[in-house]
């Protein structure tokens, strides 16, 4: 199995299980408020929201990457998460992920 392989590979176990953690990121999302997801704890200053934006923005970076364009980071390395105020923002956002994950196993295909 190629670099690539491996690459893809891992993305989609993070995505739908079967990783290192034993976790899924859509089996997390699932039972989360937006209330929860733009609470930031003083152990962090980032809140689920901002992580799952930042998830979003680098499996963009990282289909491009597969398909030979690079493509310019930009200063605040995705974690620039639109503000959300209520659960329809959050499910927005929710949705980008989980189009990201049905098109990430072809996707991932193609950069083999």
């Amino acid at each position: 199995m190629n670099i690539k392989q491996h690459i893809a590979n891992h993305l989609v176990e993070v995505h739908r299980g079967g990783n290192w953690t034993d976790v899924s990121i859509t089996g997390i999302l699932k039972d989360i408020n937006w209330v929860q997801a733009t609470t930031v704890t003083s152990f962090s200053p980032n809140s689920i929201a901002m992580l799952l934006h930042h998830i979003t923005y680098w499996n963009r970076i990282v289909a491009l990457r597969g398909q030979n364009i690079e493509p310019e980071i930009n200063d605040k390395n995705g974690m620039n998460a639109p503000v959300l105020t209520n659960d329809a923002d959050w499910d927005d956002l929710k949705k980008i992920i989980f189009i990201q994950q049905r098109n990430w196993l072809p996707l991932s295909r193609a950069m083999i």
